[in-house]
């Protein structure tokens, strides 16, 4: 990640990285296969860690008002904020934004899916893919803001939000 924070990923060398390690270059290739490999690992580890948090979202036991659920899953954000700064800057992937809230639009619709059961809405597809960018979005729209808003406050606005569109979304009709 320190090297990450000073140049582009695709011009980090396994050298380079062994020796920040303080390892040699074949303990490093007993481990991953190249620097991609390893960057692969670090974003399924992070987004491991996002499935899990949202693995907890139910709607039992859910009281108005309170979203400890969609906290969590900020909270898991949260404890890697850094990494997420890195991984997301100049130096990162492209592809990281997009690999992320595909794994998470994935969840939600496995999530949602099963409380569907037969019924699945038409539109689920696209209800998911907007709450997978748009909790998303709230992160990284508060990652580096001048007054960062707390992961309750963004769990509690992302809570509100997904019911609110929750309540509309099963009696949406396609239009075409």
């Amino acid at each position: 990640m320190e090297l990450l924070k000073k140049k582009h990923y695709a011009k980090i060398s396994v050298r380079e990285i062994a020796e920040k390690a303080n390892i040699n270059r074949s303990t490093f290739y007993l481990h991953y296969q190249d620097v991609y490999d390893l960057l692969d690992q670090i974003e399924e580890q992070l987004n491991s860690q996002l499935v899990d948090a949202l693995k907890k979202i139910t709607r039992e036991g859910y009281v108005p008002g309170k979203h400890p659920q969609h906290t969590n899953f900020f909270k898991a954000m949260d404890r890697n904020i850094e990494l997420y700064r890195i991984l997301m800057s100049e130096n990162g992937r492209a592809y990281f934004i997009p690999k992320m809230a595909e794994t998470v639009r994935d969840a939600f619709y496995g999530h949602w899916s099963s409380f569907c059961g037969n019924d699945t809405p038409e539109n689920l597809d696209m209800y998911v893919t907007y709450t997978a960018y748009g909790m998303i979005g709230i992160f990284l729209s508060q990652m580096d803001a001048e007054k960062q808003k707390s992961v309750e406050c963004m769990g509690y606005f992302a809570g509100e939000v997904t019911n609110w569109v929750d309540e509309r979304f099963v009696a949406l009709k396609p239009n075409g």
